[in-house]
């Protein structure tokens, strides 16, 4: 990635990332999940997992008997089926993808309408599906503007935690410290658990040493296995105002936009920007999907938005994404200091695998192929990135290398299983450690074919079962 720095936030709010998601409801491939059950993750298979997310979801589509429709997050298809949807749909046919049904219901591979999640045109976080409705209970206590020190931690056995407390203006106040009867839940994402566990002495003896912290438990794995799925784009400057573009730049439209959120609850302001995408074989001879195609309602110098002035591009704009749904290469986070308040060395390591890199090209390329089909022809101006200049497979390597960015999925960081390298074992229980358990998407021991919020909170409903039953 040419040494650059990326952007990667995370929600530091209730409900977490998936207050400040792309709303995309995707389970994944049900072959993710065989895969982990055949890796050693007994439980882990799709039939295992399959009730779960039934549970999880209120899908307000027809759906078949994968579907459920009394969960607590509500899920549904896009209402809003723009020009730019269309003309992306019917180019995927134009170059052999099929147009699919419901691909959290069993046809994975094709062009779909995205799913989200959200109710009556707004979020449906977990705050608002799990955490609002019990919030009134005796039994719950939630502490907001806090930051986790460490765990305390006893004979191998997790007593409780310490905490800081901020106040309003966000300055530190005083110090907590929590004990528990029972067992402590991690929970604290891809980045926030290994640091945790490492600040709290449970991770690789000598990382934490050189840290100045005592080793408690020797697991190598923490904090390593990182893995993220990479977006790159071409980007368009498009014949009519129809973009997010144009919601900045053009007042007549944003206002007429803003009428039809705030007063109908429909058009493009009810839309994440992705509002239909296609999961394809690179290779016919591989069993399942390994590139998604998608499409952006919005252009600019970079996927943020945070560029110089308003973030986009001032004139009419959209691009078409790609990612890998398998990345082969790994990366790690791990803490810096003891200090809580000191950032974590993150290291995606995005393309290190010659494997990342052709499927990286090979999707700029598909997208092109998009572009180029006649429901587009009409809308698109000029290709403005990469540019027509670059097309040969190095230039377009480099390309990805200077434009590609996160696409909000890190997970791994604290794998399940049961090799040397793993942190948690089948019921989440951190290795070494008695009364802990993690559940967020870092113990996913790979990532899944595409977005991770549902997978996140499948793992937390898993977790919950676990406790339960014990």
């Amino acid at each position: 990635m040419l040494g650059k720095q990326l952007y990667w936030p995370r929600g530091r709010l209730l409900g977490g990332s998936s207050n400040i998601n792309g709303m995309v409801v995707t389970r994944g491939d049900k072959h993710n999940y065989d895969r982990w059950r055949d890796a050693g993750c007994s439980g882990w298979g799709y039939e295992d997992v399959l009730p779960i997310f039934k549970r999880i979801e209120k899908f307000r589509n027809k759906g078949n008997a994968s579907r459920g429709t009394k969960g607590p997050i509500d899920v549904m298809e896009i209402a809003h089926k723009d020009i730019l949807s269309e003309a992306f749909m019917h180019a995927c046919s134009d170059i052999d993808i099929p147009i699919a049904d419901d691909y959290n219901g069993g046809n994975y591979e094709g062009a779909h309408y995205a799913q989200m999640s959200q109710t009556n045109a707004k979020r449906c976080s977990t705050e608002v599906g799990y955490l609002r409705g019990a919030r009134r209970r005796p039994n719950l206590t939630v502490v907001t503007r806090a930051l986790v020190e460490k765990l305390t931690i006893k004979n191998d056995q997790v007593r409780g935690l310490k905490y800081l407390e901020f106040d309003s203006s966000g300055h530190p106040g005083n110090a907590h410290e929590v004990t528990v009867s029972g067992e402590v839940i991690l929970s604290a994402g891809a980045i926030g658990s290994p640091m945790i566990l490492e600040r709290s002495g449970v991770g690789k003896a000598e990382l934490l040493e050189e840290r100045g912290i005592k080793a408690i438990t020797d697991l190598p794995g923490v904090g390593e296995n990182l893995q993220d799925h990479l977006n790159v784009r071409t980007t368009y400057e498009c014949t009519k105002p129809i973009t997010v573009n144009d919601l900045f730049t053009k007042r007549a439209f944003a206002i007429r936009s803003g009428i039809q959120y705030f007063v109908l609850r429909r058009g493009l302001m009810t839309t994440p920007t992705i509002t239909c995408f296609a999961h394809v074989k690179t290779d016919h001879e591989l069993e399942t999907p390994d590139l998604k195609l998608g499409i952006a309602h919005v252009s600019g110098k970079d996927r943020f938005a945070m560029a110089d002035g308003l973030g986009v591009d001032t004139f009419s704009g959209f691009g078409l994404t790609a990612f890998q749904l398998h990345p082969q290469s790994r990366g790690s986070v791990h803490i810096r200091t003891s200090d809580p308040f000191h950032t974590p060395e993150i290291y995606a390591n995005y393309l290190q695998s010659e494997v990342d890199q052709r499927a990286v090209v090979t999707g700029l390329e598909l997208c092109r192929d998009l572009a180029a089909q006649k429901p587009f022809r009409r809308l698109i101006k000029r290709e403005v990135r990469p540019g027509t200049s670059i097309s040969n497979y190095e230039s377009l390597l480099n390309y990805a290398r200077e434009c590609g960015n996160t696409c909000w999925h890190p997970v791994g960081t604290c794998k399940m299983g049961q090799d040397s390298r793993s942190v948690v074992d089948t019921e989440l229980r951190v290795h070494g450690i008695s009364g802990l358990r993690v559940a967020d998407a870092a113990v996913l021991p790979t990532l899944v074919s595409s977005n991770t919020n549902m997978p996140a909170i499948m793992v937390g409903e898993r977790c919950a079962d676990f406790i339960l039953n014990k």
